[in-house]
């Protein structure tokens, strides 16, 4: 036994971890397919509806196993870094930091 499945299930980490082998996403309307690509940030983000959209037609791509007959490769849209929020300053305390005893 190796215990319960830490994860939410349902997500891109499950479907990685599950289905062993090579996943492609697949854009039937451009008949374009690109090697599936998952981030650290998108492990836990559901797989259906499939959160890839297609950079040419903005139609949502599907994941795929095998790829279809005719589909050409084409290159993963680059990814986009969102920015780090920037950290709070603490808050200086006011007074001294010591308070000598007599």
């Amino acid at each position: 036994m190796v215990g319960p499945w830490p994860h939410r299930p349902g997500t891109l980490r499950a479907l990685i971890t599950i289905l062993k082998g090579p996943w492609h996403v697949i854009c039937p309307p451009c008949r374009r397919f690109a090697p599936m690509e998952v981030h650290r940030d998108d492990l836990d983000r559901p797989y259906e509806p499939c959160p890839f959209v297609c950079s040419r037609c903005g139609v949502r791509a599907e994941i795929e196993q095998e790829v279809p007959k005719g589909f050409a490769l084409t290159e993963p849209a680059r990814r986009v870094a969102k920015p780090k929020p920037a950290e709070p300053v603490p808050a200086a305390k006011p007074g001294p930091w010591h308070r000598p005893s007599f």
